[in-house]
Order: structure tokens, then sequence, then C-alpha cells
């Protein structure tokens, strides 16, 4: 997927990826500088974990600051 991002910047180029382990699913921050947001918790190379857990149904991810136009309901069913 490509994403229109314009000055203040949130998106880099990979920011982040979701990936499967075992029967769950994580956002891993791929090292943006901003950092990604997971149900609340920000995570990325500025805060303390790199990833976060899924949680069944619905969810919260936002590319960049608190501030950012990027955000996404992503639901594991």
């Amino acid at each position: 997927m490509s994403l229109q991002d314009n000055e203040p910047f949130q998106v880099s180029r990979k920011h982040c990826f979701i990936e499967k382990q075992g029967d769950s699913f994580y956002v891993r921050d791929n090292g943006s500088s901003l950092g990604t947001i997971v149900n609340g918790v920000p995570i990325g190379v500025r805060h303390i974990s790199l990833s976060e857990a899924l949680k069944p149904g619905e969810n919260t991810l936002t590319l960049g600051t608190a501030r950012s136009s990027f955000k996404f309901l992503v639901e594991i069913l």
C-alpha cells in the first residue's frame, strides 16, 4: 500500500508491518523516526518496544505521532 504524506511528515518509506507469530499477530515498527501507536501504546526506536500484539477484534493503528492523520482500524478475527 502506498500513502501520500505531506509536511510535517508522519510516515516513513517502510514504516511498520504486521506479522504472525504462532496464533498471534503483532505490529512491528521498522525503525521509523516517529514510531507507531497500537491501541494507544507507542512503539518504535524511541519507545520501550519495537512491537505490540494485536488483540482479537478491533485494533487502532496510528502511523507517526498521535496527531497523525494516518489512523487505521485493523480487525483480527
